[in-house]
């Protein structure tokens, strides 16, 4: 290094050392949020009153990676779980409303909602895909370079294929039956 001084050290440096006493580390911040529940259920969607700092409800479901929650202004909440389960609930009390089997498992967004011509929609993807040893060309492949690792597969050994769900509020059809592939 480069200093300017002629031994190579800068004359401000206090190079005797490692300081004598260690600084004192920082208080936790207060805890914003419902308290963790013991011996309780891991996964839970919760109805927290941020101005009471209270809950309102809570609903065994939810846990893991993916899935998520949209809250419409109808008074809804509706979940997408891991497991594939669509569930709606009353965003005031936490009354289920609805449960909702997909036969999807894993990759499952988090849901969505609009309004067209008048009725409103739900809509989420989920389902793990993959290409199994397949290769798809691109520029990789082209320069002899193997893609990446298929998907794993999930829980029950199989992949399930991509899907994109859209329910409409009060719709009447089927589910269709929910296939590997």
């Amino acid at each position: 290094m480069n200093t300017g001084q002629a031994n190579g050290r800068a004359a401000n440096l206090n190079l005797a050392g490692a300081p004598t006493t260690l600084p004192q580390p920082l208080p936790s911040p207060p805890a914003i949020g419902p308290a963790a529940v013991e011996g309780g259920v891991q996964g839970a969607l919760l109805a927290w009153d941020i101005a009471a700092q209270k809950e309102r409800w809570r609903a065994p479901a939810g846990g893991g990676a993916g899935g998520g929650t949209v809250t419409t202004a109808g008074n809804l909440v509706i979940q997408v779980v891991p497991d594939g389960r669509l569930i709606a609930y009353t965003a005031d009390r936490g009354d289920k409303l609805l449960e909702v089997q997909t036969g999807l498992r894993g990759g499952m967004g988090p849901p969505i909602t609009y309004l067209l011509d008048g009725r409103q929609y739900i809509a989420f993807a989920g389902g793990t895909g993959g290409r199994g040893n397949t290769q798809v060309p691109n520029r990789e492949t082209e320069q002899g370079v193997r893609g990446p690792t298929p998907a794993p597969l999930v829980a029950g050994g199989s992949q399930v294929t991509p899907k994109l769900l859209v329910f409409v509020l009060d719709g009447r059809a089927a589910l269709p039956v929910a296939s590997g592939h």
